[in-house]
């Protein structure tokens, strides 16, 4: 069970590497390591599911420490693992411990992940669901990526990182990998060149930023088209229309998908924010990383939250906070919502994936990927797949050569 929320107090700190192999058995690669929080439950899992809860399967991107690279595990309800996607394996796994961010599970149990992290560059590739390689293309790709209604695929890509000034949107054919279209930030968006961007507000160089951090500006982390089940509750918007989120400028915003135009846009009160999605309730919630740098100075406030802004009104509300869940991740970072009253939180620098009931208010799961009582390691990412999300029931679905899953 979680700890007295109210008095615990967290600070993010990487293990030393050299120290990792004696306590560990494995030398562990850097920021993959962390204290574990103290409000962490003891175990790696723990599941109390609200009755009428939907039925489905948590796929968690994790360090695991057994291959000391980075896999996609699929675990059922209660935290029992089904199947794992040994992707980051032979020469990917290098890359992969720049810190992987984005992936898709597709119906037939092929998986699409990106890892381009790092400050130079990336790729994005195609597995099958017994993990071996069916596309890849060797550019910085990177964040997350989300389907639209056709089937599509949208995610990022830098010119030269992650980190580059120079950023566009695409659309990419998953069966393929090929490009089927894209949208330049710099020259469609806001218009170019990007020296200009410093007269509209916009920061540019600081230490703060990390990685090349002469050169990120934007730091996009996250693209979602507004689905035709959407887009009722957004009138003042268009099926179709992308939201796209600037972590460097503390800036979401909502793109016209014919003129690729801003429609709409906020800046805080959130801070680093990650991930934005749209609600039913006709708000867009994001994760507020809440992190806060001044100059060369960092001011941790160790408390992240979820928060919601109507782009009608503009007024922003807590929809999950320290009050009721304690988390926090001063990078990376996501959420998901499996229903009007389940929502999920991926705190990568915690190590943890959390599910909290916010009718009943409580928490419902939790995996802690622990190494022991104090130490845990990176979560990259989370999702949550519908019963009924695999065209074939996983029992026999995943069924994969012998050796070619590890461990199954």
């Amino acid at each position: 069970m979680l700890g007295d929320p109210g008095k615990a107090s967290f600070i993010v700190r990487s293990v030393d590497a050299a120290k990792s192999l004696s306590r560990f058995g494995f030398v562990a690669p850097a920021g993959v390591v962390f204290d574990t929080p103290p409000t962490a439950a003891s175990g790696e899992i723990y599941s109390n599911p609200s009755p009428g809860s939907p039925h489905g399967y948590h796929a968690i991107l994790a360090f695991e420490r057994q291959s000391t690279a980075y896999e996609v595990k699929l675990l059922d309800e209660s935290g029992g693992l089904v199947h794992r996607w040994p992707v980051f394996a032979g020469d990917v796994a290098a890359a992969s411990l720049v810190t992987p961010h984005g992936f898709v599970i597709l119906p037939d149990g092929s998986l699409i992940a990106n890892s381009g992290m790092g400050g130079t560059g990336g790729f994005l590739v195609k597995f099958d669901r017994c993990g071996n390689e069916l596309w890849r293309r060797d550019e910085p790709f990177h964040h997350l990526m989300s389907f639209d209604d056709d089937g599509f695929l949208w995610t990022w890509r830098g010119a030269d990182s992650a980190y580059s000034p120079v950023q566009e949107i695409v659309r990419i054919d998953p069966e393929t990998g090929e490009t089927a279209s894209s949208i330049s930030l710099n020259k469609e968006i806001f218009g170019d060149p990007v020296d200009q961007l410093a007269f509209l507000g916009m920061p540019m160089a600081g230490p703060e930023n990390g990685g090349d951090s002469e050169a990120d500006i934007f730091h996009p982390n996250d693209v979602e088209v507004l689905s035709a089940e959407m887009a009722p509750y957004f009138p003042m918007f268009e099926m179709g229309d992308i939201l796209i989120s600037l972590r460097n400028l503390n800036m979401i915003a909502v793109i016209d998908r014919r003129t690729h135009k801003i429609k709409w846009s906020a800046q805080g009160p959130w801070r680093r924010q990650h991930d934005p999605d749209f609600m039913t309730t006709g708000e867009i919630s994001l994760f507020n990383n809440n992190f806060v740098a001044h100059g060369e100075r960092i001011v941790d406030r160790e408390l992240s939250s979820v928060l919601a802004v109507n782009p009608g009104t503009g007024r922003v509300r807590t929809v999950l906070g320290p009050k009721k869940l304690r988390f926090y991740s001063k990078e990376m970072g996501a959420h998901r919502w499996i229903s009007d009253n389940l929502l999920e939180v991926v705190a990568p620098f915690e190590g943890r994936v959390l599910i909290y009931d916010l009718k009943r208010k409580k928490k419902v799961f939790a995996f802690n990927n622990r190494l022991d009582d104090t130490a845990s390691a990176h979560v990259a990412m989370a999702d949550w797949l519908p019963e009924g999300f695999f065209n074939r029931p996983p029992s026999a679905f995943f069924q994969c050569p012998a050796g070619a899953v590890a461990s199954l």
